[in-house]
């Protein structure tokens, strides 16, 4: 029986490698192309296999790392014994690599930024003041208009409209 085995506190891989590869091709094909095909030549393999074991357990990368090497623990007598590694890396450098940066956790990660958007409040006092029913027909008004070289976007329309539609200037009265 091949995979991972959850004991108290450790986990343990019982060394199937066959079970854990496809399992590894599952994770890489998930729905695009992956970050750990052969493909990409920004990560190394060790990175990769990292990688790998980083989506498939949901442990930290360091954690990861921390079961492919060899651990030293004493017993209730004093004895120093050595245990050997949980997983055993396909790569003798992959312990001691440097971690790749995993998408899913740099979102995770992520906080709001600050649009700069502040709202403002309706001052009473000048809440009528070009209100439409103080004017009649042929009331005298003043206006000016102006014109905007970066053109503005209509904001029902979602930027689906061409560029000749946008907004090219207005009109203040």
């Amino acid at each position: 029986m091949g995979g991972i085995t959850i004991a108290p506190q450790t986990m343990y891989y019982s060394g199937d490698r066959d079970s854990v590869e496809g399992d590894f091709q599952q994770y890489a094909q998930i729905c695009c192309q992956s970050v750990v095909s052969d493909e990409n030549h920004n990560l190394s393999g060790p990175q990769k296999k990292l990688l790998l074991w980083h989506w498939k357990l949901g442990r930290s990368m360091t954690q990861v790392q921390e079961f492919m090497v060899k651990r030293l623990i004493k017993d209730k007598h004093g004895r120093s014994i050595i245990l050997p590694p949980v997983i055993k890396p396909a790569f003798a450098s992959t312990p001691c690599c440097k971690c790749p940066k995993c998408t899913y956790c740099e979102l995770t990660r992520a906080k709001q930024r600050n649009t700069g958007v502040t709202k403002s409040k309706l001052v009473h006092k000048k809440k009528d003041i070009l209100s439409w029913d103080r004017y009649d027909v042929g009331d005298y008004i003043s206006a000016d208009q102006f014109v905007v070289l970066i053109p503005g976007r209509l904001p029902t329309r979602y930027n689906r409209e061409g560029a000749q539609s946008w907004y090219h200037g207005g009109t203040i009265f």
